[in-house]
């Protein structure tokens, strides 16, 4: 691994994208985001990706989530339940974003203009445990009640193609 960032994320609406810094692409073959949405569900293709941008399913509608982006040189071991997509980044930062345009951590992946290869975890967790004391009007405990739904993880690697279709570089 070459690099990792971390942060949290609040989902809402059942979806987040990772989206390039430099935003929508005008490529040719870029899909408008709710045709790229479209193409996901909750439980089979959970994951789609067009130029600049992929977009994500949560098992959950609305929750604060944890994200962890990677980038690595080559293809990183596989653990557990994953999809993986091409995704092409114009300005070689991307970070994860709600639908409000709330950003989470941004990861940088070293090189314009090129595709990575991106796999993506969700990984399911117990969710959150609330005592009998608890109150939704106290606005820290409400945060914490919407917690430890999810956690995700997005791993990138060169794809071995560049702008124009050719081969590129190492990272």
């Amino acid at each position: 691994m070459i690099r990792r960032v971390s942060g949290v994320l609040w989902i809402d609406y059942g979806s987040f994208s990772i989206l390039d810094l430099d935003g929508l692409s005008d490529r040719p073959d870029a899909l408008d985001p709710w045709d790229l949405f479209e193409r996901t569900d909750e439980d089979g293709d959970w994951l789609a990706a067009t130029p600049n941008m992929a977009a994500a399913r949560s098992r959950t509608y609305w929750h604060k989530a944890e994200f962890a982006l990677e980038l690595w040189d080559a293809e990183p071991p596989v653990s557990g339940e994953n999809r993986t997509v091409e995704l092409f980044s114009s300005s070689g930062k991307v970070r994860p974003t709600n639908s409000r345009g709330t950003a989470g951590p941004l990861l940088d992946l070293g090189a314009p203009e090129r595709s990575w290869l991106m796999r993506a975890y969700r990984i399911p967790l117990p969710g959150p445990v609330l005592g009998d004391d608890f109150d939704p009007e106290d606005d820290d405990a409400f945060e914490l009640a919407w917690r430890h739904f999810e956690e995700w993880r997005f791993q990138f690697w060169p794809s071995g193609i560049g702008r124009r279709g050719g081969p590129v570089g190492g990272v």
